[in-house]
């Protein structure tokens, strides 16, 4: 399911309540401020590398390339 998140609703988005992508939520959870995903539920921070690296099991650098 993560992988199915538009990594660009975290770039650039400034929303209120999403689900998190991280795990399966009825309601939604998390919010999106200034790029950085932060859920209530499972207390998940993570800006657009950290999800990236996360989701997709790369390191930092990997991550970087990957996004650009």
């Amino acid at each position: 399911k993560a992988r199915a998140f538009p990594i660009r609703d975290l770039i650039k988005a400034e929303r209120d309540m999403v689900s998190c992508p991280l795990h399966q939520d009825r309601k939604p959870s998390a919010s999106i401020k200034t790029g950085i995903l932060h859920c209530f539920s499972c207390g998940e921070n993570l800006d657009s590398i950290g999800y990236v690296m996360q989701t997709e099991g790369l390191d930092f650098i990997s991550a970087v390339r990957r996004l650009q």
